[in-house]
């Protein structure tokens, strides 16, 4: 990829991260990130579509990774390295998940868990007592609350503890909504 896209994209995703930190989702602007990025509005349309595309393409590298949380077996050091950095970036984590961007954020984390409940065989009819979209949004609330909770917390347990438990979580509620 040419290295003047690359640097443009960077500098969007890091703008939308920095202006959430200090402002709501809902009050974030395509110029107010095309200007934090350095670029011209135009720019910020050739690559993104709106806000919302640029809030799902900064989050799926590391939504695909905590996704495996559902792989079976669990990848734990993939888990800890996703749930390491997001108590790296803490504040950012939590302006994200407490606002108006957590509608977003929790459908872009239901489309990775999609792709791996899907690579399961859970997508097929019957196999869940839930339609398959409704159960993967229902397990990507279930996770966003926890790292919610877990960022807002004055001491968190580890990021080995908070994956174990993760873990543990979405196998529960695969097993207690499986058909049959």
């Amino acid at each position: 990829m040419d290295q003047r896209i690359e640097r443009s994209k960077s500098a969007l995703r890091m703008a939308v991260f920095q202006l959430l930190q200090q402002q709501p989702y809902e009050a974030i602007t395509v110029d107010d990130i095309a200007r934090r990025a350095g670029v011209a509005r135009s720019t910020f349309y050739v690559h993104f579509e709106d806000k919302e595309e640029l809030l799902r393409a900064s989050l799926a590298a590391p939504f695909d990774l905590l996704s495996q949380v559902v792989a079976d077996p669990v990848p734990q050091k993939v888990i800890v390295a996703a749930l390491a950095h997001m108590l790296h970036v803490r504040e950012a984590g939590v302006a994200m998940l407490q606002g108006g961007a957590r509608p977003v954020i929790a459908r872009t984390l239901a489309t990775h868990l999609e792709t791996r409940l899907g690579a399961r065989g859970l997508h097929r009819p019957g196999r869940l007592l839930l339609p398959f979209a409704m159960f993967s949004h229902m397990l990507a609330d279930a996770i966003l609350a926890g790292i919610s909770e877990w960022l807002q917390a004055e001491r968190p347990m580890s990021p080995e503890e908070l994956a174990r438990v993760l873990a543990r979580q979405a196998t529960a509620l695969i097993d207690a909504s499986r058909a049959g």
